[in-house]
């Protein structure tokens, strides 16, 4: 849900827990809150709701990040060079440029 709320450009909240964490680039593209905490969930859900530019700024930086790292296109190049090291016609250092 929160790589397709990035795709949508909507500013997301999310634990603060792997992978969502990375997904949410260590919170520049999303909120990260612990998840057992009311206290936690409540201000930050009240923080996205009164502070235009703070959620704009969130919005912006997922859907940038969603554009770069998650976009069917992106990810397409990615399983094909992942293919490609699996059968032979690259090294597993090619998938790192």
């Amino acid at each position: 849900v929160i790589v397709e709320a990035m795709a949508n450009g909507c500013a997301t909240m999310s634990s603060n827990t792997d992978p969502q964490d990375w997904i949410l680039d260590f919170g520049k593209a999303g909120a990260l809150i612990n998840p057992e905490s009311a206290e936690d969930i409540a201000m930050e859900l009240t923080r996205l709701v009164e502070k235009r530019e703070y959620r704009s700024r969130l919005a912006i930086s997922a859907s940038r990040r969603f554009k770069n790292l998650f976009y069917h296109q992106v990810t397409g190049k990615q399983y094909r060079r992942a293919c490609d090291v699996a059968i032979g016609n690259e090294t597993c250092e090619d998938l790192l440029q």
